[in-house]
């Protein structure tokens, strides 16, 4: 499977814990790199990991998203 559409469709399960789905994120990036095709930007990384977020941490993203890229 081509990584970036891996990255793509990555999805935190109820079941899994955030640093379970984290590291999951980190060896596609990883990958990616190793490859020479990183991600270009952390925006980009960061819209990946939030699109796999299910609504538990709809509260997070909507802040995160609210601040955009002041949010550290």
């Amino acid at each position: 499977m081509d990584l970036r559409h891996k990255l793509m469709n990555l999805k935190k399960q109820k079941s899994q814990s955030m640093e379970s789905y984290l590291h999951e994120i980190k060896d596609v990036v990883d990958s990616l790199a190793a490859i020479n095709s990183p991600l270009t930007t952390y925006q980009e990384l960061a819209q990946y990991t939030d699109d796999g977020l299910d609504d538990d941490y709809k509260t997070f993203t909507t802040i995160a998203t609210y601040f955009g890229a002041n949010f550290t």
